[in-house]
C-alpha cells in the first residue's frame, strides 16, 4: 500500500504579500558606562521606550542623561540614569524618535546636551 501526501496552503487570501504592510517598530541597545538600555519606537503607535538595567559608572552628582533626537534634530531629554541600580526601568520615548543619544551630565539633568557622549544608537 502507497500513500502519498500533499501539501496546499490554508492561506487563500488574494491578498499578495507585498501589499501587506511592514511592522514599524525600530529597535536598538545601548551601554552607557554600565547601564544597558533596549530601545523600542514605533511611530504608528506615536510612542516608544527603553527599558533600563543597570547602573552607570560616573562621577559622584553626574548621570546619564537620555535624549530622543528627532530627524529634524529637535531634541527632548527622556531622563536621566542615576547612579543606583535599575531593573527593567521603562523610560518613555516620543514615536518620532530616529536616534538615541546618552551623554553624561549632572544628575538633576541639562537643558540640552553638554557632557560626553556616553551612547549613541541611530534607530
Amino acid at each position: 500500500m502507497t500513500s502519498s501526501l500533499a501539501w496546499t496552503s490554508a492561506n487563500t487570501s488574494t491578498t499578495p504579500a507585498s501589499s501587506i504592510p511592514k511592522a514599524d517598530a525600530r529597535q536598538g541597545q545601548a551601554d552607557a558606562m554600565g547601564a544597558s538600555l533596549d530601545i523600542v519606537i514605533s511611530s504608528d503607535m506615536g510612542k516608544g521606550g527603553a527599558m533600563v538595567n543597570g547602573q552607570p559608572a560616573l562621577d559622584d552628582g553626574m548621570g546619564a542623561q537620555v535624549w530622543a533626537v528627532m530627524d529634524d534634530g529637535a531634541m527632548e531629554s527622556a531622563g536621566v540614569i542615576g547612579q543606583e541600580p535599575h531593573d527593567d526601568v521603562w523610560m518613555p520615548l516620543p514615536g518620532g524618535t530616529a536616534s538615541v543619544l546618552v551623554t553624561e551630565e549632572v544628575a538633576v539633568g541639562a537643558a540640552q546636551p553638554t557632557g560626553a557622549v556616553l551612547a549613541n544608537v541611530t534607530l
